[in-house]
């Protein structure tokens, strides 16, 4: 299934006189969500970063500490490999055994799973809020995979700094009308103006990003900012064996009807394929440092959790509805898993 960027009509929402209808998602976008489920579904993980702020709830500040913890050494675990393709194979195990990853991580295995379903324009993307007054790049934290990002004739891509201060301006770039943001650490596929306004108003990421202006409280921006992206140059070039034994692998993030893009022969004895797991260990030595003995019931999750909401919205004047149910199946995820 491969999005055209010219044939505007298959992939966008109908309109009368400017105006979007009301309708059923379309087939295409119907696809990307079905994809962006898939990868959710493959990869349950914890995500130290969606429990930002959960340290200001003592109940919860030695289970935030270990999943910080673990996703270090995760991290450790994945990175140490010189070879792009190696750290890729051992990214996705790491995620899948230890369940455990942020956006970042998520980021990488939906970009494989669309490139499993015939989905080709796709690019890494790392959102920023692009200052109009000052003509500066403020760097939000979060990434994600574009779908028909065109990029500017004789694009140069950014060369990543240990430090993101020095992100150049000329590096950004904003969606195009068909444009589509494939996101599973949020947990969506939609149109990019669409999920600009969900980005915008998502209250773990304006925790992440509070600057303690007034007007941030309630939006991810300030008076002079607009979202922008800077996409990550592809760092592993794979070859049909490699989508092979990622779908092979990890064949639930492969549509039915796709099911034929992966090879019938088993590639995964190949040597190249094999990996050492992370240490079977880890997260129990990492409990066992923070005296974690089982997780809490399920009444008083729900109470601590809405306990911290009303805390969050008096202490930082957040009116808007924020729907918390991601948050929340993170979190009862992880105190089941802890048992």
């Amino acid at each position: 299934m491969i999005i055209p960027h010219n044939n505007i009509n298959q992939y966008q929402q109908t309109s009368v006189n400017g105006t979007p209808a009301f309708q059923g998602r379309n087939h295409s976008l119907k696809n990307l969500d079905d994809v962006c489920r898939r990868v959710i579904q493959e990869f349950p993980v914890v995500s130290n970063t969606k429990l930002h702020g959960y340290n200001k709830v003592s109940k919860y500040k030695q289970y935030l500490f270990y999943t910080c913890d673990v996703m270090s050494d995760y991290r450790k675990y994945y990175k140490k490999s010189s070879n792009p393709k190696k750290m890729m194979y051992k990214e996705l195990a790491g995620m899948k055994q230890l369940r455990i990853g942020n956006c970042a991580e998520l980021a990488d295995a939906t970009l494989i799973a669309l490139k499993l379903n015939g989905i080709d324009d796709t690019k890494l993307l790392h959102l920023y809020a692009y200052n109009k007054k000052t003509g500066k790049l403020r760097n939000l934290d979060h990434s994600l995979v574009g779908v028909n990002f065109k990029l500017p004739k004789g694009y140069k891509y950014h060369k990543w700094l240990p430090s993101e201060n020095h992100i150049e301006p000329e590096t950004r770039i904003y969606p195009q009308r068909n444009s589509i943001i494939v996101d599973a650490w949020l947990g969506f596929s939609e149109y990019a103006s669409v999920a600009g306004e969900k980005y915008k108003s998502n209250r773990t990421l304006i925790q992440m990003n509070k600057s303690g202006k007034r007007e941030c409280f309630n939006t991810l921006l300030d008076k002079n900012e607009e979202l922008c992206y800077v996409p990550l140059e592809s760092y592993a070039k794979f070859k049909k064996r490699d989508y092979d034994y990622f779908g092979q692998t990890y064949p639930h993030i492969v549509l039915k009807k796709n099911v034929n893009n992966v090879g019938k022969k088993d590639v995964r004895g190949k040597r190249a394929y094999k990996i050492k797991l992370p240490y079977p260990l880890m997260k129990a030595e990492a409990k066992n440092r923070y005296s974690l003995k089982g997780a809490i019931s399920d009444e008083e999750l729900k109470a601590k959790h809405k306990a911290y909401q009303n805390y969050i919205d008096k202490k930082y004047g957040l009116n808007k509805e924020y729907n918390s149910a991601g948050v929340f199946d993170i979190l009862l995820y992880l105190f089941r898993g802890m048992r």
